[in-house]
């Protein structure tokens, strides 16, 4: 089992990546979580938030820390609907 820690918390599960079309991680990631909702299986794409400087404001911009990929965390569901005890 894989091991990621977010915000201080240890969080367990079965992980997996997709390599996708850049510019399409969203979209994927969206249809993926509608479609598998009912498994329990959660897509997603880790953001960062960029701060930068132009015309002399301080804007913020949301940017893709893995361009291409999509991560999936099953750790409360496979993929036959049964829930993991």
């Amino acid at each position: 089992m894989a091991k990621l820690c977010l915000n201080g918390v240890v969080v367990m599960g079965n992980w997996y990546i997709l390599f996708v079309k850049t510019g399409r991680e969203q979209k994927i990631a969206d249809e993926i979580n509608r479609v598998l909702k009912d498994i329990l299986i959660k897509a997603f794409i880790p953001m960062k938030e960029n701060y930068f400087r132009r015309n002399g404001k301080v804007k913020k911009e949301l940017k893709i820390m893995f361009p291409s990929y999509v991560f999936i965390d099953m750790e409360t569901g496979d993929l036959n609907g049964n829930k993991k005890k």
